[in-house]
């Protein structure tokens, strides 16, 4: 006689449950899990927790394995709920989800649209932009196309964020809009391999969550930021993501295929150690830890290293710019991001002389306590390689504006 199957978790009152999201953040070394409950401040923090472990997720050409996926989503959702007990008697438990995802699979499809008007004397009305956002959404799924003729991979798009509109010069903020002859509307599509968001969905249903949303980290990062406009530089442990921000939205993004191992690859070759001992001699450098001689030797292998790589993140700079002034201010973050040769390295680069900085840019070390929209009362988030799971938190709070809910409903018409 079959048992029956337990449920994975005891569940709260219905009335705790709907307030309370899963949170989850694949990266190259692992999972991490957050826990936020919903109020009229914005996502407080409930606990966090972590897995260490290969995903596959940001890796070109390693398998995803749907078992390990669910094994590390696993232990560290259950890290996070066991954190909530040192502060409730009863662990937190949540009842929806929503992951964010980045990597090299991630691609970006901008599209910018004009349309000449039809009444240019006549305020924009919200139904007008509605059709000419409907028709660079279906524009945007065209692009998605010919990228999977391209690159002979199925794709899925994973939204279409609305990033600007004006009416001649002046910006849609509202209904009714400005007047004029022309419309031009931008947009920015995000793709991944299809494979790899059947995996999602897959996971989080045998976590016994509903999925809500899958959010790509940039562009989470990007709303809740403390300025309007920034580079991003979400530096992780096989690739670093390059991410333009305006009014606070992704507006394009491209990799770099070097990240943190990259910096181990190059201590294990210059001090002739085992790649274990080069990755805890680079841990313990960040944090300040080694003897004076020690440190100086990896201070110099570190500092060759990061100028190669900063070398690659400038050419991207220059494809994405497209000479267009780009925003003088640059943030770092992500789990490879805390050595302090990338800050200094970044802050003596001539950045004006071959890219379009209109001065030259500061650049800031992004930690999660700087974004807007989260609570944390109990410091659970402080370090950079938190950044993106934090920013998602705010994610789960932010109220999307006139024009964004018009540009939501209409790619949902499009999209089905």
């Amino acid at each position: 006689m079959a048992r029956e199957q337990k449920p994975r978790r005891t569940r709260p009152p219905a009335e705790n449950q709907s307030q309370r999201r899963a949170l989850l953040d694949f990266g190259a070394s692992g999972a991490r899990a957050l826990l936020v409950e919903m109020t009229p401040d914005g996502a407080e923090v409930l606990g966090y927790g972590t897995a260490a472990g290969k995903t596959g997720f940001v890796e070109p050409g390693h398998a995803v394995r749907r078992d390990v996926i669910l094994r590390l989503a696993e232990t560290a959702l259950t890290a996070a709920e066991q954190e909530t007990t040192r502060y409730n008697a009863l662990p937190a438990i949540a009842d929806a989800a929503l992951v964010c995802v980045s990597g090299p699979l991630l691609e970006t499809v901008p599209v910018v649209l004009d349309v000449k008007r039809e009444r240019p004397r006549t305020p924009l009305s919200a139904e007008e932009f509605e059709r000419a956002w409907k028709r660079i959404c279906r524009r945007v799924i065209d692009r998605v196309h010919e990228l999977e003729t391209e690159d002979h991979v199925r794709r899925r798009l994973v939204t279409v964020e609305f990033v600007g509109a004006a009416v001649g010069s002046r910006q849609l903020v509202t209904f009714p809009g400005p007047a004029g002859t022309t419309l031009s509307v931008a947009a920015c599509g995000f793709t991944w391999p299809e494979t790899g968001l059947d995996v999602l969905h897959q996971v989080v249903a045998d976590l016994e969550l509903e999925l809500m949303e899958v959010v790509p980290a940039l562009q989470a990062v990007a709303r809740v930021l403390p300025v309007a406009e920034a580079v991003l530089v979400d530096v992780g442990q096989v690739h670093t993501a390059i991410g333009l921000v305006e009014h606070h939205r992704l507006s394009r993004s491209a990799d770099v295929l070097k990240g943190g191992h990259f910096f181990t690859a190059r201590i294990r070759a210059a001090l002739r150690i085992s790649e274990r001992a080069a990755e805890v001699a680079k841990r313990q450098y960040a944090l300040g830890h080694g003897a004076p001689d020690a440190r100086a030797r990896l201070a110099d292998v570190l500092e060759a290293a990061v100028e190669d790589w900063a070398d690659e993140v400038e050419q991207v700079l220059i494809r994405l710019a497209a000479s267009v002034p780009l925003p003088p201010r640059i943030y770092i973050f992500g789990g490879g991001g805390r050595l302090p040769e990338i800050l200094s390295v970044l802050r003596r680069r001539n950045w004006t002389s071959p890219l379009p900085f209109p001065t030259r840019p500061a650049v800031d070390r992004l930690l999660p306590n700087r974004l807007h929209g989260t609570r944390d009362p109990h410091g659970l988030l402080q370090t950079p390689e938190q950044v993106a799971i934090a920013a998602l938190a705010a994610w789960t709070a932010y109220r999307p504006d006139d024009v964004e809910e018009v540009a939501w409903r209409g790619w949902q018409a499009v999209a089905g």
